[in-house]
């Protein structure tokens, strides 16, 4: 040992240093005012340096089979060690390195200890080689609680377990193409200024937990393959602090753990893959959080993750884990201020309850195949899934939506049976206009669903079992079925304010409509049937007897809708056409059905209406003559029906109307004068009190009468003209009148 020693410039190059016996080399509380040259040298016994100090250190190319130890040492001058070579352990504990110090290439067969060191200057050490050998420790190389002030580079370097726990970087530091073999630990590390890790590779488990990285962090194709499944986590950055840019754009996971971790700049994570779980439960993401067409081969945790900017998961895909676990993709609490950006995404199962979106949430394409469930989550602005798909359940109980909620062409595919809907929206609430035109449900709930303006359902399909018992929020809010299908289901009117249902051109099952008991009286004359289809689906039909009672109430009107001056422009405006195309569809599906009071019922409002649109181009002077003339006759005839046997459906109408009409001509023939004048003779009126007058009325009644029932006995005949051209006609309206008294006798037995 040689204690206190100063040196000059010590040239040992090329030296073959083999001692007879291996006892150490030890300098302590030495001085060596020039460089330790040892360049290509082959040392064979061990060295120590403790507590000296060095002007600087050239080892390029050599070669040391014992151990090499700086321990509380202070090197001044450079460090030149390229491709050096060391057998054993190479140690250089509480040293400071002034100077720069190279290490590019540099072997280290056995453990490397830098705990404590700190350099000054920049340092390197690219392609290093870090194998070590020893089992009696868990890390082959350690840089533990080490100081880098200078930039330091180890790119390319191979470690096998190594530790950089709670080291501080303070300049730009660079890890790319790294390779560690085993578990790597940089848990508290700091890194004041830039740090690349791109396309480094993690074959065992990295521990990056609690570091501080104050500037720029690149994980660019880097690779977590991950160890022993013996711990939760292959890569763990828990309360991980991210002030600068993080980038892990194609980063490839096996296990993540970034939970609580605090991104203060933009976090790019596109087309990163997880292949195992991934917890991000409690981080926070102050910027944008990019996460594009991401992979998370099992579950993925971002419960009550806080994205304070755009959170973009678009095209992502999170395909789950074991079928056990209750959310694939965890977003339960989740809090997102910017614009929420999962179009295109797919799910397996996905979990959004009580999440807010505070920005736009976009769902658009998006894809569930296994259960979603959204319950208690608020939407500020816009809730967008317009197009989604989802497979199996999906739960929006107690949503809250301030802005407007799209779902146009939506498909809600459900076919699980173990709860009583496939999609449920149960106590939401809907602020805005909100839009399911062209979506498609199987089993779905609106029950207590609350809209403040309009709902649109324009072209939805309920394909099986549906119920709309929704509400209005201060004001009268109209629900828009125009041209949607309803296979069966329920449309119940609340307690408060009435809701307006328009199912104009839509196609109705067999549907419900209920209203509280004080309010069934006007329960349809808030629903707009318009040229609506009552039979088009196969054992489907929409059953009018059960609304029987609202029908007598009401006249038997189907087409009446109290809109109160609603602005609202309608697929087909109600015109007497319209109307009649209406009571046509509804007289076709009753009929059908065998309900033949309601179809009798439908058949006369429909000729009333079309007696109007008759009446209409009639009048209307830009039609040909020919046309106009047309349809007077058809008002002629409609208003004949009409007035004679309610087209059929009136038997006493007809009965009365046939057993008075001789009446007329009977008090032509004895009063009209001698025009009229029949066999029977005429009266004055001044003379109808005396016998012979009331006896000259009867003689006419009874003319009439065997006239019109084509008796005819002869004992009495027509004298003038007009008695006798009257006649003739008596017996051809006792025809008319007899065939729609048969007409209507059939009919009623039909009801």
């Amino acid at each position: 040992m040689i204690d206190g020693g100063e040196f000059p410039r010590i040239d040992l190059s090329r030296a073959r240093i083999e001692p007879t016996e291996t006892y150490p080399l030890v300098f302590r509380d030495c001085t060596f005012d020039g460089p330790i040259d040892l360049s290509m040298a082959e040392v064979s016994l061990p060295i120590r340096f403790e507590n000296c100090t060095l002007a600087g250190v050239v080892a390029e190319g050599a070669v040391f089979h014992h151990d090499v130890v700086f321990r509380e040492c202070r090197v001044t001058g450079p460090v030149e060690g390229e491709e050096s070579f060391f057998e054993t352990d190479l140690v250089a504990v509480g040293t400071t390195f002034e100077a720069t110090v190279d290490l590019a290439e540099v072997t280290c067969a056995d453990d490397a200890t830098f705990d404590g060191a700190r350099f000054e200057a920049e340092t390197t050490l690219a392609t290093a080689t870090f194998a070590g050998a020893s089992n009696e420790r868990d890390d082959n190389a350690s840089f533990a609680d080490v100081e880098f002030a200078g930039p330091v580079a180890f790119d390319g370097a191979e470690f096998g377990a190594v530790t950089f726990a709670d080291a501080s970087f303070e300049a730009e530091t660079s890890f790319e193409e790294t390779v560690f073999d085993g578990n790597a630990e940089f848990g508290g590390a700091t890194f004041a200024a830039l740090l690349g890790f791109d396309e480094a590779r993690f074959d065992a488990d990295a521990d990056l937990g609690g570091c501080e990285f104050a500037d720029r962090v690149s994980f660019r194709g880097a690779r977590f393959a991950g160890g022993a499944r013996s711990i939760d986590e292959d890569a763990d950055f828990r309360e991980a602090t991210f002030a600068g840019p993080a980038l892990f754009v194609e980063a490839h996971f096996r296990d993540a753990n970034f939970a609580r971790a605090t991104f203060v700049e933009r976090a790019t994570f596109e087309e990163a893959i997880f292949d195992g779980d991934v917890t991000c439960s409690g981080a926070a993401f102050e910027a944008t959080a990019a996460f594009d067409a991401a992979e998370f081969g099992e579950d993925a945790a971002f419960d009550a993750v806080r994205f304070a900017g755009e959170a973009d998961f678009q095209g992502a895909r999170f395909t789950g884990g074991s079928e056990g676990l209750e959310a694939d993709a965890d977003f339960g609490e989740t809090v997102f201020e910017g614009a929420a950006t999962f179009d295109d995404a797919r799910f397996r199962g996905g979990v959004f309850e009580d999440a807010t979106f505070e920005g736009r949430a976009g769902f658009e394409e998006t894809r569930f195949a296994g259960d979603a469930a959204f319950d208690g989550a608020e939407f500020t602005t816009h809730a967008d899934f317009d197009e989604a798909r989802f497979d199996e359940d999906a739960r929006f109980v107690g949503i809250d939506v301030d802005g407007e909620g799209h779902f146009r062409g939506t498909e809600f595919r459900g076919h699980a049976n173990h709860i009583e809907e496939n999609v449920t929206f149960r106590e939401a609430r809907f602020a805005g206009d909100t839009s399911f035109e062209d979506a498609s449900f199987t089993r779905a709930s609106f029950r207590d669903t609350a809209f403040e303006a309009g709902a649109s359902f324009v072209d939805t399909t309920f394909g099986d079992e549906f119920d709309l018992a929704v509400r209005a929020i201060g004001g009268r809010t109209y629900v828009d079925l125009t041209g949607a299908e309803l296979h069966e289901g329920t449309i119940e009117q609340p307690e408060g304010a009435w809701m307006r249902y328009d199912l104009t051109r839509a196609s109705v099952g067999e549907v419900d409509f209920d209203a509280p008991a004080d309010r069934r009286r006007e329960l349809l004359d808030y629903i707009r049937f318009c040229r609506t289809e009552f039979n088009e689906f196969d054992g489907y039909d929409f059953d009018f007897s059960a609304q029987a009672a609202y029908f007598e109430r009401n006249g038997w009107a189907l087409h009446t809708f109290v809109d109160d001056d609603l602005d609202v422009e309608y697929a087909v405006p109600m015109t007497p056409e319209t109307i009649e195309t209406t009571y046509l569809k509804g007289k076709n599906a009753a009929s059908a059905a065998g309900q033949e009071r309601a179809a009798g019922e439908f058949r006369i409002k429909r000729q009333q209406f079309a007696r109007k649109a008759q009446a209409a181009v009639a009048r209307d002077g830009t039609e040909a003559l020919s046309t106009r003339v047309l349809n007077t006759a058809r008002v002629a005839e409609n208003a004949f029906m009409s007035a004679t046997c309610g087209y059929g459906f009136r038997l006493l109408r007809i009965i009365a109307v046939f057993a008075v009409v001789p009446l007329i001509p009977a008090l032509l023939y004895a009063f009209g004068g001698p025009l009229f004048e029949t066999g029977a003779g005429q009266v004055a009126l001044a003379d109808l009190g005396t016998a012979d007058g009331l006896a000259t009325l009867y003689d006419n009644v009874y003319f009439s009468y065997i006239t019109y029932l084509t008796i005819g006995y002869g004992g009495i005949g027509p004298i003038g003209p007009v008695a006798r051209a009257l006649a003739a006609i008596e017996v051809y309206v006792s025809v008319v009148l007899g065939g729609l008294l048969l007409y209507s006798l059939v009919k009623r037995s039909e009801v």
